[in-house]
């Protein structure tokens, strides 16, 4: 698989663990839209620039961490999910978990507006979130 993903802006967060044991558990919601009922969008989780939490690669198929579906053109699709990243860590060194996104063809991937962002009142102007939290053990 060759998808170029690209960073998601604002969906990058910094943590810096108190304990040398600990998770951290990755929770995410991203809003997003696409311009073609055929393609829908494509997210992976980035720790200290490397892919993380990736599906299997079987043939021609993208690894991800998780996929977003066409939601209409008025409308944005909400997609996410939480990972606990059990990786070893040290006590006291920040780790930046961010969000990637691609689409399966040229297709414009758009965060927190729908396909069609006219000023209309059913069009949406949702948020995204991405939380990580320390979970000691």
């Amino acid at each position: 698989p060759n998808m170029v993903f690209t960073d998601i802006p604002d969906l990058e967060v910094t943590i810096t663990p108190k304990f040398s044991n600990s998770k951290i558990l990755i929770s995410s919601t991203v809003n997003s839209s696409t311009g073609d009922g055929n393609h829908g969008s494509i997210f992976r989780y980035v720790k200290d620039g490397s892919a993380m939490a990736l599906g299997d690669t079987r043939g021609n198929r993208t690894p991800c961490t998780f996929g977003g579906a066409y939601p209409g053109q008025y409308a944005t699709d909400v997609a996410g999910m939480d990972y606990l990243d059990s990786a070893s860590l040290t006590a006291g060194t920040p780790i930046v978990y961010k969000i990637q996104v691609t689409c399966q063809s040229t297709v414009d991937v758009l965060i927190n507006e729908a396909n069609t962002d006219n000023n209309l009142n059913y069009i949406l102007s949702p948020i995204s979130t991405l939380t990580v939290t320390e979970i000691y053990q």
